[in-house]
């Protein structure tokens, strides 16, 4: 048993090493290479937006082993954060599932109905229902009263409405989708790095520099 845990160390510190002599750093980003410049710019846009779906299987990869949003976050000053919407015209229950996202920022359990969702959809395989997205609250410690309070209130209503429009007005047609100031769109398979724990610092690194290049920090 302990060598197994030596062994475990060793392997942890291992691969820091190798993310931190992986990290990509190029000397400069390349439009048609990292990013793509928008057309025409959405001028009423969060700083940075990670368009996702309960469906998608990379966006899974990205917010559970690449970890992209949270290095994102990690770059951001504190008076910036990455918001991330739901798209409802992916999957018959898309745009349910938008509600339930904008249910879960209204209550602040995000993080806890998240894997929930994903699991329902892309490992039990199922359809979810109105009733089954409720017991995934129901799961994740929200009570009945609470999770119908919220779904019926303005602001998940609002927050519905934001998700679709921004959707609308990015044409956002794949996930997972991160956008920069507004006229930025990331290429994901333009981020190059050698190991997957490696992946979501790259990621970052390239929306840190798009920022800067907008001269919005």
């Amino acid at each position: 048993m302990l060598k197994r845990n030596l062994a475990t160390v060793f392997l942890a510190c291992l691969s820091s090493s190798c993310i931190a002599a992986d990290l990509f750093r190029p000397e400069e980003i390349n439009a048609g290479e990292h990013y793509i410049e928008l057309k025409e710019s959405v001028s009423d846009a969060p700083v940075v937006i990670e368009f996702f779906s309960f469906y998608c299987q990379p966006c899974y990869g990205f917010t559970y082993q690449h970890k992209v949003n949270e290095h994102v976050t990690a770059v951001l000053p504190p008076r910036y954060r990455a918001e991330r919407y739901h798209v409802s015209s992916t999957g018959s229950m898309g745009k349910a599932l938008t509600e339930a996202w904008s249910v879960a920022r209204a209550l602040g359990v995000e993080a806890k109905v998240e894997g929930l969702l994903y699991d329902a959809v892309q490992c039990k395989k199922i359809t979810p229902s109105e009733k089954e997205i409720q017991k995934v609250f129901m799961d994740a410690g929200v009570s009945e009263i609470d999770y119908k309070n919220a779904k019926d209130s303005f602001q998940v209503k609002a927050l519905t409405r934001k998700q679709d429009e921004m959707a609308e007005k990015f044409g956002v047609n794949g996930t997972p989708s991160y956008y920069v100031a507004g006229k930025y769109l990331i290429i994901n398979s333009g981020i190059k790095a050698k190991h997957y724990q490696t992946y979501g610092h790259a990621y970052a690194d390239v929306v840190y520099r798009l920022i800067k290049k907008n001269q919005t920090l």
